[in-house]
């Protein structure tokens, strides 16, 4: 037969789907079928470069992660300076993904700054991270090297480390980066709030409920816990962020800034001067849940914990099983206009106009969760009150919680 003009016309197999050709013929049987499966096509001219860490600039520059062009590369700065690792890029994906695997090429041109130890990170705000999707080593190759990402990934953005690289030098490169997808989705707003650099934060840790706070050991190190105490500064933290990093903070207690102790690479010691490498970064890794982990910036694969979990216990940076904390927004708590009530021996919760009337005993906590059961913010209450919502329109739960009763009820702004 012949190919009429609607039979050549180009199939869009962009979104991915089956293909099935066949030879037919008026009087004959069909032909013997042949199927392919073709994967989403991810168009990486929709990408872009949120920010970089470093590059050497002219023909290294960061865009050449994602340029499709092999033959280019993405290098760190090494003339005149020559900062040490890590190395991040965060990238707008342009859409947000069904993501399945992450794929490095190192450079075809020599192994230079090929990256061996990594971390990637998805996320649907590029301030806010969680804990790594997929974390390794890769050969010293210039092959395509594929990894899988870890659970359900849906994002727009991605965070690539480099955490080592070829012979330990300082500097990173790679000529492409790549993800694979199943599917492209609508996008969806992260529901983790941004640190905020300027407000002043309690970190609590979850089991013990109580609080971070500076108070030097000469054997385990400069900060514990213990009960929060208002009029001690040193329990209230900023976290500033590093420039270049997706979440990498100078953390800082008081007039203390935590960094590591020189002769060991577990025990966290303090300064009065602001880190300037990853000897004193701390790592903010922000749950769904609302809770979060803390890892150190010179450590691999291992978190901020604890040996036990009481008053005076100190935090080692070097523990396989994380401390999990709740960051409680103090200068929010101040801002917020609060109008207190009389005391009472209820506990209620009531809704009328965008303002709650909370009805409690003594201190309590007061959590408000989206719709889907992820952690907005926390409020730490001292008695009853009246309490202006200050939300975007949407639904809401929202939980009193007085010792071991709760109180919880939805709420539509």
């Amino acid at each position: 037969g012949t190919l009429t003009e609607q039979d050549n016309q180009l199939v869009d197999m962009r979104k991915g789907g089956t293909l099935t050709a066949y030879a037919t013929c008026e009087g004959m049987a069909d032909g013997m079928e042949t199927t392919q499966q073709f994967g989403l096509f991810v168009d990486k001219r929709d990408w872009s470069i949120v920010s970089y860490d470093s590059q050497q600039g002219g023909r290294e520059i960061a865009t050449n992660a994602i340029d499709d062009d092999e033959s280019t590369i993405w290098h760190t700065q090494y003339n005149p300076n020559t900062p040490d690792c890590p190395h991040e890029l965060i990238i707008d994906m342009g859409h947000t993904y069904h993501v399945s695997t992450f794929s490095y090429k190192g450079r075809t041109d020599g192994s230079n700054g090929r990256v061996i130890n990594y971390e990637v990170y998805f996320s649907n705000n590029p301030k806010v991270w969680g804990e790594p999707a997929a974390s390794g080593s890769f050969r010293d190759v210039s092959d395509i090297q594929t990894v899988a990402v870890a659970g359900t990934v849906e994002a727009r953005f991605l965070r690539f480390v480099a955490k080592s690289v070829v012979n330990d030098n300082k500097y990173a490169s790679a000529a492409e980066l790549y993800i694979g997808a199943e599917a492209m989705v609508d996008d969806r707003p992260s529901n983790l709030t941004p640190i905020v650099s300027s407000h002043k934060y309690r970190i609590r840790e979850v089991d013990s409920n109580l609080c971070l706070h500076y108070q030097t050991n000469n054997n385990e190190g400069h900060f514990c816990l213990g009960q929060y105490n208002e009029s001690d500064n040193t329990y209230q933290f900023t976290f500033t962020p590093v420039s270049g990093f997706g979440a990498l903070y100078k953390l800082k207690g008081g007039a203390r800034y935590m960094c590591v102790d020189g002769s060991t690479t577990w025990r966290i010691v303090s300064t009065t001067t602001a880190p300037t490498d990853a000897n004193g970064y701390m790592q903010l890794e922000q749950l769904d849940n609302g809770k979060v982990h803390l890892r150190a910036g010179w450590q691999n694969n291992r978190h901020v914990g604890f040996d036990s979990k009481t008053t005076g216990s100190y935090i080692y940076s070097d523990k396989t099983t994380p401390g999990v904390f709740v960051l409680e927004d103090i200068t929010q708590e101040k801002e917020t206009n609060i109008e207190e009530l009389a005391p009472t021996e209820e506990l209620g919760l009531l809704h009328y106009n965008g303002t709650l009337n909370i009805i409690t005993p003594g201190a309590s906590t007061l959590s408000v969760y989206s719709i889907k059961g992820q952690l907005i913010s926390t409020l730490r209450l001292i008695g009853s009150c009246y309490l202006p919502l200050a939300l975007p329109k949407g639904t809401y739960i929202i939980k009193l919680s007085y010792k071991d009763e709760n109180r919880i009820m939805k709420i539509q702004r």
